[in-house]
């Protein structure tokens, strides 16, 4: 079936059943994503806070400085690593749908996306982590009622920022838009699509801590249905506003 001829439902449940059979019906690429997601996105990062609490014994920094170094190291991990890598898998589990996602593609579509994925990302994540200080020093070490107006501000800002969130790499990978109209186009949906893009981060979250409880889950399933489920959620809500996925699968 050609892709313009694809139809894709804004329905969570039918997103969910349909992201189940993506998953079987391309079983080798889920496999590959899922121990990927893995490596990089549960391995890899508690190696290195490993490692940076190792350097705490050896050199013993403050804790005002490990602190910095963490979320450094965070912002440029996930910006670096993360959400290339996600964005790859993201583009091949679109391209499975035509049956031509293989791993020679994954790696034309991390080179292809690196750059601009790295540059959303950076700036992602610089603005969550201001975010987030903000609300540390309003809520914990101001007093005035003001200070405590101004955390609820940037509460709600961090919360709608998380929602935008999700919406970064579908918009890289499967449309053609630049840096500024990622930001874009990611707080419009965010902001207008509040409730169901809360109850899909929910179900990933969910389904993510349930998998991690039964390992095999994790290691071989959640990595694959996760690129499924936010490709199918993404373009189910193109279709809403009579818009398509602009990149070709050729």
């Amino acid at each position: 079936m050609a892709e313009q001829e694809r139809r894709f439902s804004s329905n969570l449940f039918v997103i969910i059943k349909d992201a189940a059979v993506d998953g079987y019906n391309n079983i080798a690429y889920t496999l590959f994503s899922s121990i990927l997601w893995v490596l990089v996105v549960v391995v890899a990062p508690l190696v290195i806070l490993n490692i940076v609490f190792n350097l705490n014994i050896v050199f013993n920094l403050p804790l005002i400085a490990i602190i910095a170094i963490i979320i450094a190291i965070i912002i440029l991990y996930s910006a670096l690593i993360i959400a290339p890598v996600n964005s790859a898998l993201l583009a091949q589990a679109y391209k499975s749908l035509d049956g031509i996602g293989n791993l020679r593609g994954f790696w034309k579509d991390l080179r292809g996306n690196y750059r601009q994925t790295v540059g959303v990302y950076l700036l992602y994540g610089i603005a969550f982590s201001l975010l987030l200080m903000n609300i540390v020093i309003c809520f914990y070490l101001l007093a005035p009622l003001f200070t405590k107006i101004v955390g609820m501000l940037n509460l709600y800002l961090l919360i709608f920022l998380i929602l935008a969130g999700f919406y970064l790499r579908p918009l890289i990978v499967l449309q053609e838009n630049t840096v500024k109209k990622v930001f874009k186009k990611a707080f419009l949906l965010a902001f207008a699509n509040g409730p169901q893009t809360f109850l899909a981060l929910l179900i990933l979250v969910l389904l993510g801590l349930f998998c991690s409880f039964l390992l095999p889950l994790l290691v071989m399933l959640y990595g694959g249905f996760l690129q499924f489920f936010t490709m199918r959620f993404f373009l189910g809500l193109l279709e809403k506003y009579d818009a398509k996925s602009t990149v070709k699968t050729e």
